[in-house]
């Protein structure tokens, strides 16, 4: 399209064209940008009329020195300011964005997109190309969310499914609904259910957060203060992927491994912080306990008091002998051998991590089945 004296019926116009332009911080046209990629070696530009004349728009595009565009600005100039930052990052056969507008220098929109072509032959198909892309629309205090997993083998036959939900601040989600194609009404229902389905495509530290609000819910341990850290917890094979502590303060942690690999795995994270939830409810049992045993007096350390303030006394017999086996447990608890592998504690947090695990990775397995994506694309690592 070249240049335009007159706006098309649409009201658009295109009013200047650079191609191939030096990506140098002294060209006057790129010089009131903030920052361009260090990767960068030449850029495009168009600056566009629209609404007639009421908007105008400039869209720069960086590329890499193999001609691969790696990041698009796109300035928006009339009732509002809006600029949207889009990066591009190449994995082998995938092509993923984040894409970022900010109005008045506050994010209204993200969306994260993961493109997989068919170069590799995983698509029986050669045109085939799968796609998951999460488009966030932020308002005061939640955000509107689209989530959509879609497998193309062309434009007409689109196997898709689109779950819309409402996320909160604190990260409970209300589920508005969702919209499938290429897959029956019960296959789309049956995957609706899928309790992880609104994290999955969150970049991990969003889906830490989300996964996190599910678990303590989960496990019963939202009512109290437990916070959760990255700490060097050991490299080697052996060292845990995360710690439930309770501190000499009386305070409960969670601590997740930094320095494992799988901590970058999303199943590993579902099982890690479901089995420690455990453990931290189970600390919370046996304070239970010594409030029943010692009623009506709680416990001289404020931490361990406003627990037993919140939870309170235990109210019937299979409540107390389960809280007794877990004190019995805490007593007599081992890191050596067969005598930490067989603790009560550790067979109950073993069972309800590996649990959860298994039903992150059945919805999973689902989902794959109706709509061909890769491991990333089902979530399942970051």
């Amino acid at each position: 399209m070249g240049i335009q004296s007159t706006f098309t019926k649409t009201g658009n116009r295109l009013v200047a064209k650079m191609v191939n332009e030096v990506a140098a911080k002294t060209n006057p046209s790129i010089r009131h940008l903030e920052s361009i990629p260090a990767e960068a070696k030449t850029f495009d530009l168009a600056v566009i009329e629209r609404k007639f004349g009421k908007e105008l728009v400039g869209v720069f595009s960086f590329r890499d020195k193999n001609g691969k565009l790696i990041h698009r600005l796109q300035e928006v100039q009339g009732e509002k300011k809006l600029v949207t930052t889009s990066d591009y990052f190449y994995k082998e056969n995938t092509r993923e964005i984040v894409r970022k507008t900010k109005e008045n220098n506050k994010v209204v929109k993200e969306v994260f997109e993961n493109i997989a072509s068919s170069v590799s032959g995983f698509f029986k198909n050669k045109h085939s190309v799968s796609k998951t892309s999460l488009t966030r629309e932020v308002a005061d205090m939640k955000s509107n969310e689209s989530h959509l997993f879609g497998f193309f083998e062309s434009k007409t036959k689109p196997k898709k499914l689109i779950a819309k939900v409402e996320r909160n601040q604190d990260n409970s989600v209300i589920k508005k609904g969702f919209q499938y194609a290429g897959i029956t009404k019960d296959e789309a229902k049956e995957l609706a259910k899928d309790p992880y389905l609104t994290m999955r495509l969150l970049p991990m530290d969003d889906f830490m957060s989300a996964l996190k609000h599910k678990v303590y819910i989960d496990q019963d341990i939202n009512k109290t203060p437990i916070k959760t850290f990255k700490a060097p917890l050991g490299a080697s094979l052996t060292s845990d992927l995360a710690q439930a502590i309770r501190k000499e303060d009386g305070s409960i942690v969670i601590l997740l491994n930094k320095q494992k690999d799988s901590i970058k795995t999303k199943p590993s994270i579902v099982n890690s912080l479901n089995h420690e939830a455990k453990h931290c409810r189970q600390y919370i049992a046996v304070e239970q306990l010594e409030h029943t045993q010692n009623y009506p007096f709680f416990s001289p350390n404020p931490n361990i008091r406003n627990r037993q303030l919140v939870y309170g006394r235990l109210n019937n017999q299979n409540d107390i002998e389960y809280a007794k086996r877990m004190q019995n447990a805490t007593l007599n608890y081992s890191k050596e051998g067969e005598a930490y592998f067989n603790n009560p504690m550790e067979v109950e947090a073993r069972m309800v991590g590996e649990g959860t695990r298994a039903e992150y990775n059945m919805y999973a397995d689902k989902l794959k089945s109706k709509i061909a994506l890769t491991p990333k694309q089902l979530g399942l690592f970051d």
